[in-house]
């Protein structure tokens, strides 16, 4: 079926390595989750910082109603310049999320590149046009939010 792609850009007012300090943390991901996706880390022994290899065990909400499980295992990382999430398991039928730090005149340019196959075949192309890319879109201004209020008070 169709891989679809949504690309964010934020600029924040940080330099790139407490940028990444503050991304990299494993636990963090709860705070730029919107509380509807009652996203629970299941791992007890997480490890503070994310690595290559990594794998994270998580339930959430898919839909609005679905439990489910997601890992997110990362495929790649190179410190405090990218790192990238995939989804061995979850509720997409495929999931590739390249979070990219790039040095600028006024602080740290991050871009999300997010590359999603939507559950479902046909079906789940509908709901991708109809609901997905517009919660990746919320998703993301959430994130945004959260990452520009936690730097305004560093």
């Amino acid at each position: 079926m169709a891989v679809f792609t949504r690309v964010h850009q934020q600029l924040i007012p940080a330099h790139r390595s407490d940028v990444w300090k503050y991304l990299s943390r494993s636990r963090h991901l709860l705070d730029l989750t919107p509380a509807h996706f009652h996203l629970r880390i299941v791992d007890d022994d997480l490890p503070e910082y994310i690595h290559e290899g990594l794998n994270i065990n998580y339930t959430m909400v898919f839909l609005g109603i679905i439990r489910t499980r997601w890992i997110s295992k990362i495929t790649a990382a190179e410190y405090e310049v990218y790192f990238i999430d995939e989804q061995p398991r979850g509720p997409f039928a495929s999931w590739h999320h390249e979070h990219r730090l790039q040095d600028h005149p006024d602080g740290t340019l991050m871009t999300d590149s997010i590359q999603v196959e939507p559950p479902f075949g046909w079906l789940g192309f509908i709901l991708y046009h109809v609901w997905i890319k517009h919660q990746l879109d919320r998703n993301m201004m959430y994130r945004t939010k959260v990452i520009t209020n936690y730097f305004k008070h560093v």
